[in-house]
């Protein structure tokens, strides 16, 4: 490794995610001499291996990787921005369904805990018509079998055919 290198080349060290070792200078002031005896060039990232044909600019004259950051960033803004965007159309719904929040502006922290409050209180209902219901299954089983006995004793076929199910 150390006969790629040019005795004035300060600091070498090797790249340990290469397969093969690659000599990587950690300073960006490097003489254009230098830069290519080792094969190596600026870029606004730092050093990066030249191989032949390769070209530092796009057709625009703007550096290949700055293009490319400056297209992964416009993605991800755009990406971003549809995500908030879907995030604050479903809050207006929330917002929308909910009694205290409709008529007045409040904030997403206020409409969560207001959505919060009203599905624990829904949730509580549930449970509670889920005890009547239960509650008047068991007295309509009561009450039909008590008719059952009472049309037994007068000697009548009695009315029902089989047991309510819960």
């Amino acid at each position: 490794m150390a006969s790629h290198v040019p005795a004035n080349y300060p600091n070498p060290t090797v790249a340990p995610y290469c397969s093969s070792p690659v000599v990587v200078h950690h300073v960006m002031n490097i003489n254009s001499a230098m830069l290519g005896a080792t094969g190596f060039s600026q870029s606004p990232i730092g050093m990066k291996r030249r191989f032949p044909g390769d070209s530092d600019d796009n057709e625009n004259g703007c550096p290949i990787q700055v293009a490319q950051t400056q297209r992964r960033k416009e993605s991800h803004n755009a990406t971003e921005q549809k995500r908030r965007q879907k995030i604050n159309d479903k809050m207006n719904e929330l917002k929308k369904l909910l009694p205290n929040c409709r008529e007045h502006s409040v904030d997403k922290a206020t409409i969560l805990n207001e959505a919060i409050d009203v599905i624990r209180k829904y949730l509580a209902d549930t449970e509670a018509w889920q005890a009547r219901e239960c509650e008047l299954k068991r007295m309509n089983q009561e009450l039909m079998d008590e008719n059952d006995s009472l049309a037994r004793a007068a000697g009548l076929q009695p009315r029902r055919q089989g047991k309510c199910s819960e």
